[in-house]
């Protein structure tokens, strides 16, 4: 059980700066200087991806997790 949960929160904190950056972009627009920052900001939390489109592939979701929950 603890290494699905844990492999759950690895897939969700690699999908969330793709989902921040969207919403971002819808929010603010796509050349805002808050979406800059929100997508600055989200990559430096929780990695590159921010600025990439659908969020993650297989290869993503195979990896062990890492971060701060391991």
């Amino acid at each position: 059980v603890a290494r699905a949960v844990l492999a759950a929160n690895a897939v969700a904190r690699r999908r969330l700066p793709a989902l921040l950056g969207g919403l971002a972009r819808e929010a603010f627009g796509p050349g805002a200087a808050t979406t800059a920052h929100v997508l600055q900001h989200a990559e430096r939390m929780f990695g590159g991806g921010a600025g990439a489109g659908s969020g993650t592939s297989a290869d993503d979701r195979s990896r062990p997790a890492t971060g701060v929950l391991r």
